[in-house]
């Protein structure tokens, strides 16, 4: 057994490049774990100057200077991110306030349902519907709608929000105008003579993540803007929240519009009851999950990040599990890496 670990060992670890490779995955692992707070507006910079980095190429494509294409694109992100400040953010912020304080009139509309439920799901028996409802009222009652309310709005850091709002577009900035210089001087400091593999990892990783973000992005803001429409003319309450989430569940693969369903569900259920108009909002939603999963997504990832479903889900419950909702926005480009780093580990021969 120990001489069977002993060669596993010398195979896959003796590697000079093995070695540096493992070194700086535990490195990260536990700089990112430790200093993820402090390390929020550089990582979120990062994640946004990479995906705008590809505007700014395309642009160049075009015969457009670098610096004048990023002061282009950097312009237009500007523009959504003030947009977003000073329109879409406090919208949303206020209709989760008014849901939050119409908790008591959920309460009391949730013992109207019982008649109604029995009579669409009549293979459960009312009196399992009563304990069911009455359990779900008295759930909802115990909460404080007044605390609720001024927890959501008191809970955000005012500093970190203010950091956030500075720090990002600054860097943002500073990573689209000087990203030569900087990789030159990361490659120039840290990473060795020699990294074959490093090199390959890297291409193959930045095939894929670039497509798969830039992707999400898009699909994302499409599926926002298709859903907050059809909600709207439908006359859905707190459309615009819920259309910002289920724009967001795109980012979590299979289990966010899972997720999602529920409150889409439990806002028509509470405005309509079981009435044709939830009939038709249920299938306009299913509508639009359908076109996103079968039409939109392979016209947005062809060449994206090549992983079963299978090992999404895993690469979710994982990164998930680690880092919580963070690790499920990232599980995809670190399943991703994952997946090069295996593919592209250094092996050593061993003699028997």
């Amino acid at each position: 057994m120990i001489s069977a670990l002993v060669t596993w060992w010398k195979k896959y670890f003796t590697d000079p490049e093995a070695a540096y490779l493992l070194f700086f995955i535990t490195l990260g692992i536990l700089v990112i774990t430790m200093l993820s707070n402090i390390l929020g507006p550089i990582l979120a910079s990062l994640i946004v100057a990479y995906v705008l980095d590809s505007a700014v190429v395309q642009l160049m494509r075009w015969k457009v200077k670098r610096k004048l294409a990023v002061v282009i694109v950097y312009l237009l992100f500007m523009a959504a991110f003030v947009l977003s400040l000073v329109a879409l953010f406090p919208l949303i912020s206020r209709q989760l306030t008014n849901l939050v304080t119409e908790i008591p009139a959920v309460a009391n509309k949730i013992q109207l349902l019982s008649g109604t439920v029995h009579s669409y799901f009549p293979f459960i028996s009312q009196a399992q519907i009563d304990q069911i409802l009455l359990n779900i009222k008295v759930k909802v009652s115990s909460i404080d709608p007044v605390s609720l309310s001024l927890s959501l709005n008191i809970l955000p850091n005012l500093f970190s929000i203010a950091l956030y709002v500075v720090m990002v577009p600054l860097l943002v900035y500073f990573f689209l105008m000087d990203k030569q210089q900087l990789l030159k001087w990361l490659g120039s400091r840290f990473v060795p003579t020699h990294h074959r593999v490093l090199t390959t990892v890297w291409k193959d990783l930045h095939k894929q993540i670039a497509n798969y973000l830039r992707g999400r992005v898009i699909e994302a803001v499409i599926v926002m803007i298709v859903t907050f429409i059809s909600f709207l003319i439908l006359g859905l309450q707190y459309a615009l929240l819920l259309a910002a989430l289920v724009g967001i569940s795109v980012f979590i693969p299979y289990i966010g519009v899972i997720i999602v369903t529920i409150p889409v569900v439990i806002v028509g259920v509470l405005q309509w009851g079981f009435t044709d108009h939830l009939w038709t909002l249920l299938i306009v939603y299913a509508v639009i999950v359908t076109l996103d999963g079968n039409l939109l997504m392979p016209l947005l990832f062809s060449g994206a990040v090549s992983l079963h479903p299978i090992a999404i889900i895993l690469a979710i419950l994982v990164f998930g599990g680690i880092w919580g909702i963070g690790g499920m926005f990232f599980a995809i480009p670190l399943a991703a890496l994952v997946k090069a780093l295996i593919e592209n580990w250094p092996v050593t021969k061993v003699k028997n």
